[in-house]
């Protein structure tokens, strides 16, 4: 019985060597782009963000270049915010404090009961809290509606907070008893 091969045996490695081509091409795959884009005109629809993500199912990479003009969106405790960047390219919005920009001081004498909100100009997202010769009862407002629980500072004592306020409230925490206060807040140029 005789075999007949229709390319050479090598005996060294006990194989078969089949010529290899001269020149091979590889095609390219019948595929056509498929583009999803998602015009946000409201500031309304972006307030169920992971319906917006179920949308953006699929990536895709392109030899093209494209300009684009992106907006990054997060959620807060209190809605979705327009993240915003500083001129050297980092977020502003930041959970931790970082430089600001301006502060202003309030001072002076806290009553023996809850007077009317002291208010900066803007919400600060930082507060320094000194008090001096007596402990006094704090509270602190983020948007002048909810206050957050108050709180006891005790006499000569420093504390700084980082946290989002607009309006705060003091008192003594025992009548007659004056606590002598200055409250700093810090803020970024929006």
């Amino acid at each position: 019985m005789t075999y007949s091969l229709d390319h050479p045996f090598d005996v060294r490695t006990l194989t078969s060597r089949r010529p290899t081509p001269e020149e091979y091409t590889f095609t390219k795959a019948k595929v056509s782009l498929e583009e999803v884009h998602l015009d946000i005109t409201d500031k309304e629809e972006i307030t169920n963000i992971n319906e917006l993500l179920e949308r953006f199912y699929k990536l895709y990479a392109s030899n093209v270049l494209f300009q684009s003009l992106s907006y990054l969106v997060a959620q807060a405790d209190i809605g979705f915010k327009l993240l915003k960047c500083t001129d050297e390219g980092a977020l502003l919005t930041s959970p931790v404090g970082g430089g600001y920009d301006r502060n202003e001081v309030k001072s002076g004498n806290a009553p023996d009961s809850y007077g009317s909100a002291i208010a900066f100009s803007q919400k600060c997202t930082r507060i320094d809290i000194l008090t001096w010769d007596y402990p006094c009862i704090f509270k602190r407002s983020r948007d002048g509606v909810t206050w957050d629980d108050e709180f006891e500072i005790p006499a000569d004592f420093f504390l700084s907070i980082d946290c989002d306020t607009l309006q705060f409230n003091i008192k003594n925490k025992t009548a007659g008893q004056t606590c002598r206060y200055q409250i700093t807040g810090w803020y970024k140029d929006a």
